[in-house]
């Protein structure tokens, strides 16, 4: 195989999809609006480990890694979701960092 027919290993560019809280009211209302960035199959479920296997582990979204998602105005949402999401997010950027270890691919960010 010559140099010039070895695939190419760049690092892919990192996607940023970006998903507005501001109108969110429920936990649900994160849950449904993440599944459709991701592009996850009807039968996704809705717990946290759900997302980790879809997020993480991979192959069963359409988004694939690398890519972050960020959460923008969720200060503008009820305090008790606040917690609740930033909990979740705390959780899969936990699990990313334990699987690629410090070559985040995935990942959940919060504008302050």
């Amino acid at each position: 195989m010559s140099r010039d027919d070895r695939p190419s290993l760049e690092p892919l560019e990192m996607q940023r999809i970006v998903l507005d809280a501001a109108e969110w009211k429920t936990f649900g209302n994160f849950l449904i609006a993440l599944t459709r960035a991701l592009g996850a199959p009807d039968w996704h479920g809705a717990s946290v480990d759900a997302f980790i296997d879809s997020m993480v582990i991979g192959d069963i979204n359409r988004l694939e890694p690398p890519y972050t998602i960020v959460l923008q105005s969720l200060r503008r949402t009820p305090p008790d979701l606040q917690r609740e999401v930033r909990g979740f997010c705390a959780m899969i950027n936990q699990a990313a960092a334990a699987g690629r270890g410090t070559d985040l691919e995935v990942g959940i960010e919060i504008p302050v």
